[in-house]
């Protein structure tokens, strides 16, 4: 039961740490960073792997209601919090 706890913490991290670095790309692309660029294939990989996790939040607060802030990586960040305190608070 540890062990499954644990990877799920594990996994939950990982998540969290691909949402900052979209949200750090994403930024690096809008500022105009010359190293990245939105067609690189690891830019693609990345956005491919984020975009499942922030779709549901996109379509609760999309872009255009908050003239074009995207909070779906905040609130995709606090929901994956609100698990890693679940999962950490569980006694098994």
């Amino acid at each position: 039961m540890y062990l499954s706890r644990l990877i799920i913490l594990i996994i939950l991290d990982a998540a969290s740490l691909l949402v900052l670095a979209d949200v750090v790309v994403s930024w690096s692309i809008h500022l105009g960073a010359r190293a990245i660029r939105p067609w690189d294939p690891w830019v693609k990989t990345l956005h491919k792997a984020t975009n499942p996790m922030l779709a549901p939040f996109r379509a609760l607060i999309p872009p255009q209601r908050t003239n074009g802030l995207d909070l779906s990586p905040m609130l995709a960040l606090l929901f994956i919090q609100l698990l890693q305190s679940f999962f950490s608070g569980l006694a098994f």
